[in-house]
């Protein structure tokens, strides 16, 4: 994945109720950053996909496992 793929919740993603609640279902958004850290366990190691969802005012970050190609 690379900034400026429209992306959706994968199934994983979809799991996370917290997830759901803000973005929805089938919610579509934009990866517009990509945060590439060290070795250290940090969180924007853990989720550095910041997405801009469209129904949604902020960005959010996310694992690869939470998201899918939009189609």
């Amino acid at each position: 994945m690379k900034v400026g793929d429209l992306v959706r919740l994968s199934s994983y993603g979809k799991k996370i109720k917290t997830t759901t609640r803000v973005v929805g279902k089938d919610g579509l958004g934009i990866i517009i950053s990509i945060h590439h850290g060290g070795d250290e366990d940090t969180y924007e190691n853990t989720f550095p996909y910041e997405i801009k969802w469209f129904n949604y005012n902020k960005p959010l970050n996310h694992s690869r496992a939470d998201l899918k190609y939009a189609k």
